[in-house]
């Protein structure tokens, strides 16, 4: 039997032309993760990254706190988009001008935000430097599949990414449509974990959206 963790980035800068970057609040969040492994004694036998700044920023917090190695960074762990490119999109089909406008409560460009990516996963809108859903499903499977084939036992792996990479691994394990996904990914917390376990004959969910190592004061969605 074999472990595969998915933690979610930190908070990233949201409403910011400079998204992919570790607010404040997300560095507390990444390095509350990385106490949390180490308090437990986790022992990853690999540890991956998305390339993402805010990934990679996760990524060393923990690493950091488990006095390991840097993790490996690859790009299939990479999200489908930027949050500045998708609130872009989402002003340019609303009119509504949103990054760094204060006129926009938060609230509201969370969900303009939501809705853009809805219809991205949809497949209703194309967005400009952003992959198609299928294009996008089909190399996290990809991914997934060659990791989970993997011979031997006992691997227990530590993958940082980002909400959309986590929510197509659970339609793929859960065979749900991809036009679910930004359901799914609304509800990722900032710096959860998901486990799935695999074997030779299963794939199996274990934990999703765990987020009980966050204090009532470190929790964020966005």
């Amino acid at each position: 039997m074999s472990t595969l963790t998915l933690v979610r980035h930190g908070q990233a800068s949201f409403d910011s032309h400079h998204y992919d970057q570790l607010s404040a609040l997300g560095q507390r969040q990444a390095q509350a993760t990385g106490a949390y492994f180490k308090a437990r004694g986790e022992a990853f036998t690999a540890i991956y990254s998305g390339p993402r700044e805010r990934q990679r920023q996760t990524a060393l917090a923990i690493t950091g706190a488990l006095a390991l190695p840097a993790a490996v960074v690859t790009n299939a762990l990479d999200e489908f988009g930027e949050g500045s490119t998708l609130l872009e999109a989402a002003s340019a089909r609303t009119g509504v001008p949103l990054i760094e406008n204060a006129s926009v409560s938060r609230k509201d460009k969370l969900r303009l935000y939501g809705e853009q990516i809805g219809l991205w996963a949809a497949d209703a809108v194309r967005v400009d430097g952003i992959p198609p859903v299928a294009e996008f499903r089909a190399g996290i499977k990809a991914w997934l599949d060659e990791l989970t084939a993997a011979p031997g036992r006992g691997h227990n792996v530590l993958a940082v990414t980002s909400a959309g990479v986590i929510a197509v691994v659970i339609a793929e394990l859960m065979q749900r449509p991809s036009a679910e996904l930004g359901a799914m990914m609304s509800v990722i917390g900032n710096a959860s974990f998901t486990r799935l376990i695999w074997t030779r004959d299963a794939r199996v969910l274990h934990s999703y959206n765990q987020t009980a190592h966050l204090s009532a004061e470190l929790a964020s969605a966005m």
